[in-house]
């Protein structure tokens, strides 16, 4: 809890190792202005109780979400929560390219300004719900893949996609 609440700081790229953001996890940050998220980051916000992630961090620019699935779900609005709609229209959301037009339909996020990054740029995707690729979508290079308990990997169309090592995440009844 409260690990870079109302700090001084303005850069914040949160490691995939990190599973716990707690509560106010960067909120009242009124310096940050980056704030990046591993893939590991999806709609499980909630889990996380991170109910203030980024509350109130008004000069916030640019935040980088790499999940390879849309940040959403019920707890979605709190991740830039005390922001108004001029100042969400001022936030660059960068996400994977094919999550562009997903960013932009969705009711939350079509306030940011919306930005795709090449997927090649990561190099470990971790998959923690269900994801389909359709024909044109592929990671590309040849990353590692992790898919958990929850997630799940559709890839539609003729063309493959090259994954360098596959990581399945099971327990003993799956």
């Amino acid at each position: 809890n409260y690990a870079v609440y109302n700090t001084a700081i303005d850069t914040l790229i949160v490691p995939e190792s990190v599973s716990d953001y707690g509560e106010y996890f960067a909120g009242y940050s009124r310096n940050l202005k980056y704030a990046e998220f591993p893939t590991s980051f999806c709609e499980t916000i909630g889990a996380y109780n991170a109910n203030c992630l980024l509350q109130n961090c008004i000069n916030i620019e640019t935040v980088v979400l790499k999940s390879p699935t849309v940040v959403g779900g019920d707890h979605y609005t709190t991740i830039l929560n005390g922001l108004s709609a001029e100042l969400k229209s001022n936030v660059t959301l960068r996400v994977p390219s094919y999550l562009v037009n997903a960013y932009k339909l969705d009711e939350y996020w079509y306030n940011f300004k919306i930005e795709g990054f090449d997927t090649e740029e990561i190099k470990d995707w971790t998959i923690k719900k269900d994801l389909t690729l359709y024909a044109r979508d592929r990671f590309k290079g040849n990353p590692d893949m992790t898919l958990t308990m929850s997630g799940g990997l559709n890839i539609l169309g003729e063309t493959g996609m090259d994954v360098n090592n596959l990581v399945v995440q099971t327990n003993y009844s799956s």
